[in-house]
């Protein structure tokens, strides 16, 4: 028996679709249950890996009505596979949303609860695109430029896994492949790989004195796909709000629109070089009035790295905030909430509404040097000659 407060959600795959004119009332994830007290004593359950493994059982109100909860009895059952296709479908149909239910389908505890019964777990292999990266970026062009044209001019990913290789990737550093391997999942992809040149070699020998063997594709590997990524024909990228898929444009096309808070952090752009051009722009500069700019280290040996650089310092001079490293502002959990109607441009992982806090907010996506830029103007604005004021102030 286990009890949980309502709508509480944790996150998990939702079970049972609309069956005989009712709706699920629970979701049950590793013991915990998030209820619908107002639709009781019907069915739910949770798939896990793929709608093999269930938790079936039945909810029913509970006795303390001020507390609003619902108990549920459980025991493990197989579903087929059928039946969880069933239950995305119900979602995708929003019967769920139409029932009042506050449902998430997700990844997590499901996969740990397979692999903790099974002691093993599984990953379907995907077909691959590749991506044969030449070229140099032009000053002032990003990493997350780079995956904002990725993700304007390709789109969705879905159902593949990315692999990025060919003579352009050694201008990489190691940082701005890492911002890319990690927006990849904002294209849907399975998984994203660069091949293992000697920056990644050296990178990898630093940190495990164990012998390995680097793994490159075969010569004759097949592709879903082959494409060209030429980097010097990529520009500085604002993603509009709402959507990262097929909805980028040259800064210029909405520079001067008024914002409200910028943001510079998350697993994608909490890098040192991140940090590192966001304090080139903002040397000697002040954060505009009425904006707010924080910036969240992507790590603790981020941060150190950050302080002994100088890079912290420059940001506090400007009027930024600096935050311990987490997720943040990005998640909309916390540190940075925006309010109704208010405007953020974000060098983070996604801009979906509702991301950031209010649903009414809007989010535009740039790069740390852009999000920079433009809390110190006050409106979104091209970086350029920010970095190339910063560049010739380093020369004189």
């Amino acid at each position: 028996m286990f009890q949980h407060q309502k709508k509480d959600i944790i996150g998990g795959y939702l079970a049972r679709p609309k069956a005989e004119g009712k709706y699920p009332s629970v979701i049950v994830i590793a013991g915990n249950v998030i209820s619908e007290e107002y639709i009781p004593n019907t069915c739910a359950a949770l798939a896990v890996a793929g709608g093999i493994l269930a938790a079936v059982g039945t909810a029913a109100p509970s006795k303390h009505a001020s507390q609003k909860l619902t108990t549920l009895t459980f025991q493990l059952k197989w579903v087929t596979q059928a039946q969880f296709a069933g239950y995305y479908a119900a979602d995708a149909k929003g019967y769920y949303k139409k029932a009042g239910l506050d449902v998430k389908i997700r990844v997590g505890g499901p996969d740990i609860i397979y692999a903790a019964i099974k002691a093993e777990t599984w990953f379907r292999v995907y077909p691959t695109i590749r991506y044969d990266i030449e070229g140099k970026l032009s000053p002032g062009v990003t990493a997350k430029d780079v995956f904002l044209f990725l993700a304007n001019t390709h789109g969705d990913h879905a159902g593949h896994n990315i692999e990025f290789g060919g003579p352009g990737m050694g201008g990489l550093r190691l940082d701005a492949r890492r911002t890319i391997a990690a927006m990849c999942t904002e294209l849907n992809a399975e998984f994203a790989i660069f091949e293992a040149d000697d920056v990644v070699i050296e990178h990898v020998r630093k940190r495990n004195p164990a012998p390995f063997t680097p793994t490159d594709p075969d010569a004759d590997a097949g592709y879903a796909a082959r494409r060209t990524l030429d980097l010097s024909q990529i520009e500085i990228l604002v993603a509009k709000p709402d959507t990262l898929l097929n909805n980028a444009v040259p800064v210029r096309e909405v520079a001067g629109t008024a914002i409200d808070q910028g943001f510079i952090g998350s697993c994608a752009n909490g890098n040192l070089d991140d940090l590192e051009i966001a304090a080139r722009v903002l040397t000697g500069r002040r954060v505009a009035p009425g904006v707010r700019l924080l910036v969240t280290p992507g790590s603790q040996e981020v941060y150190r790295q950050a302080l002994k650089a100088g890079y912290i310092e420059i940001f506090m001079e400007a009027g930024a905030v600096v935050t311990n490293p987490t997720c943040g502002a990005c998640s909309g959990g916390h540190m940075g909430l925006l309010g109704a109607n208010e405007t953020c441009i974000t060098a983070s992982t996604r801009n979906n509404k509702g991301r950031m806090g209010d649903p009414s907010a809007r989010i535009y996506m740039g790069s740390p040097a852009t999000v920079a830029a433009s809390a110190v103007a006050g409106v979104i604005t091209d970086p350029g000659e920010f970095l190339h004021d910063s560049l010739a102030k380093v020369a004189s």
